[in-house]
């Protein structure tokens, strides 16, 4: 028996040492849209269908894709696309090109500029 059951996921946090940094590059590759600023150094705002939040002042943790970590998968249309646009903008990628999971389902994983590592599924 489980002591609570996970409905949805609400929204995406991303914390990271500076603000202005991280709402570029997730303007840049996710068209993320402000909705309103938060006290401090914080801003909440949509990619898409899903809502996030994005914080500063936090200070930066090593991580590699071999190391433990919690992390939730984006959807998107095309993983190809994405990759390389990201690719040329010298966004740290962790796979030479998107890995297919299944037919015509795409996935890989990058570094935003504060050092964290997402993932990424959708699309050729």
């Amino acid at each position: 028996m489980s002591v609570a059951k996970i409905k949805s996921l609400s929204f995406q946090l991303i914390y990271v040492e500076e603000l202005q940094p991280a709402v570029e590059f997730y303007t840049k590759f996710f068209g993320f849209k402000k909705k309103f600023d938060m006290s401090g150094d914080q801003i909440y705002g949509t990619t898409g269908d899903t809502e996030m939040w994005i914080g500063g002042g936090f200070k930066r943790t090593e991580q590699s894709a071999d190391h433990t970590r919690s992390c939730t998968m984006m959807e998107i249309d095309s993983a190809s696309r994405l990759f390389e646009a990201m690719k040329a903008d010298g966004v740290k990628l962790y796979q030479e090109s998107p890995v297919e999971m299944q037919d015509n389902v795409f996935w890989f994983q990058f570094q935003d500029p504060a050092g964290n590592i997402l993932e990424l599924l959708g699309g050729k």
